[in-house]
């Protein structure tokens, strides 16, 4: 792994990869994420994965220059290890991309199947806020044509109320392309009209939101 990440900063920062592959407007590096097809706490190596992250960055004066992001389920913060690596990664300029997508037990279940009890989480979110800033990922959309209820938004905001005093803010975010689940002929974009009035409820909370259809 670290040959890898050696590897592409020098690409990036010393070869022609930008020239490459990004618009010349883009060609800053902004970041490096935790992130992938699974979930990155679930890693035994995580803890180890950001203490070299931190020693390369370092080595590459890059250490408080970019964002080091972690984007998580959340579903193990709550684990001393990780709590501790949470602790480290304020340290480098970190910060938690930490998903909620529904307010419900029964539509978290249906959206990401999973048997989730949403007050669990939301105490798994906040400590993970307490360690780290960290920030809520979302993504709303139509399932079988049919954008969320009433209910089922005001269920997802209160969600959102209820950490309001810990979070940075919300990401708010559409079907970016095409899911792999069984149900992704049920799955399409809502309206930005329908994600931005959502998004203004959450404003209305004080908090900073995003959006990205």
């Amino acid at each position: 792994l670290e040959a890898e990440l050696r590897a592409t900063l020098n690409e990036i920062l010393h070869g022609d990869f930008m020239q490459q592959y990004v618009s010349e407007e883009h060609r800053t590096l902004k970041d490096i994420a935790f992130s992938g097809n699974g979930e990155p706490t679930s890693a035994k190596q995580f803890p180890q994965v950001v203490h070299l992250l931190e020693k390369v960055l370092e080595e590459y004066k890059l250490l408080h220059q970019i964002k080091v992001r972690l984007i998580t389920n959340g579903s193990l913060i709550h684990k001393p290890a990780i709590l501790k690596s949470l602790l480290q990664l304020k340290q480098i300029n970190g910060e938690v991309w930490f998903k909620l997508d529904r307010g419900t037990k029964e539509e978290i279940g249906q959206i990401n199947d999973v048997n989730l009890d949403p007050t669990t989480h939301l105490k798994h979110l906040k400590l993970c806020a307490s360690h780290c800033p960290t920030w809520v990922q979302s993504c709303i959309f139509a399932f079988k044509n049919q954008a969320p209820t009433e209910a089922q938004s005001q269920a997802y905001l209160d969600c959102i109320s209820s950490v309001k005093d810990s979070i940075q803010g919300v990401y708010l975010y559409g079907v970016a392309r095409p899911s792999f689940q069984p149900e992704a002929q049920d799955i399409s974009q809502l309206p930005i009209t329908w994600l931005e009035n959502l998004a203004e409820r959450i404003r209305a909370m004080g908090l900073t939101v995003y959006v990205s259809p």
